[in-house]
């Protein structure tokens, strides 16, 4: 709650659904402020493919991603993660 309260927000947006359309880079930033302070530098979506039958069991994927990205101008790497 601390890192949405940064942002002039609280845990309570999460549990109206439209935070998705409404507010998704603040819990962004929320989340991305929390994975610094833990370490973190990468993020991973994983997800199970479907099949035309449903789950493809036993399957499943992996998609790593880095936190950051390159400043042409400034030569500098700086932290990219958007809602």
């Amino acid at each position: 709650d601390n890192y949405l309260k940064k942002y002039g927000s609280t845990h309570s947006i999460l549990k109206d659904p439209n935070w998705v359309k409404e507010d998704p880079d603040l819990v962004a930033a929320a989340v991305l402020d929390w994975a610094i302070d833990h370490g973190a530098t990468t993020y991973c979506h994983w997800f199970q493919p479907l099949a035309s039958s449903g789950f493809r069991h036993g399957q499943s994927g992996q998609v790593y991603n880095m936190m950051f990205k390159f400043n042409h101008k400034s030569n500098e790497l700086e932290f990219d993660f958007k809602g």
